[in-house]
């Protein structure tokens, strides 16, 4: 157990509060300015939904998720996540 006088408990919190509001900005900051796009990789979906590959490819031939297939990259639709946990048994 350790026992810390108030003034200096106040003086952690206060700085705890500065590192998440520094925190905050850092990541507000990051964030990709621009379009974002209506199509998400199929590991990305499958990240979001929390299934695997071979789960996924069973969807996608059962005809339950729409994807493209841009060269060797597989997209859905980012509203197919929405749209399977509503829909997909």
């Amino acid at each position: 157990m350790i026992i810390i006088a108030h003034d200096e408990w106040i003086l952690l919190l206060e700085k705890q509060d500065e590192i998440i509001e520094l925190l905050r900005e850092k990541n507000f900051a990051s964030a990709k300015p621009g379009v974002r796009s209506p199509y998400i990789t199929a590991k990305e979906f499958m990240s979001a939904v929390r299934i695997c590959r071979s789960n996924f490819d069973k969807l996608v031939k059962a005809k339950k998720i729409m994807t493209l297939k841009k060269g060797r990259k597989v997209y859905v639709v980012a509203g197919e996540v929405e749209r399977y946990f509503r829909e997909v048994v």
